[in-house]
C-alpha cells in the first residue's frame, strides 16, 4: 500500500482537508506551531515525500490550516529517502 496522501481531520467538525500527491510516498508528518504564542493549529505541517517516478525525495512544507492548497515549499533531495525513516522533534535550548 502506498500513502500518497496528508490529511488534516478537524476532530470538532469530522471535516477534511486533504492534498494527494500524483507519484509520491508521503512519510509521518510532523506539526511545528508558527510561534511560541501560535494559537492551536496555526503552523505548518512537514513531511517527506519520496517522488516514486524519479527516485528522489522532498521535504514538503504546508500551511497548517490549507492542506488541499499544496505545499508552500519543497527542500528536494538527490536521492531517496527511506520512507521508514522517522522524525524527532527537540524542544530547544
Amino acid at each position: 500500500m502506498v500513502y500518497n496522501a496528508i490529511v488534516h481531520v478537524n476532530a470538532k467538525t469530522l471535516e477534511f482537508d486533504t492534498y494527494a500527491f500524483e507519484a509520491g510516498y508521503v512519510s509521518e508528518p510532523m506539526f511545528v506551531p508558527r510561534n511560541a504564542a501560535a494559537a492551536e493549529g496555526e503552523g505548518y505541517v512537514l513531511t517527506c515525500v519520496y517522488d516514486i517516478p524519479s527516485n528522489t525525495s522532498a521535504l514538503c512544507v504546508f500551511d497548517a490550516q490549507a492542506i488541499s492548497a499544496g505545499p508552500i515549499g519543497r527542500a528536494k533531495v538527490s536521492h531517496r529517502v527511506p520512507v521508514s525513516f522517522h522524525g524527532t522533534w527537540r524542544g530547544a535550548t
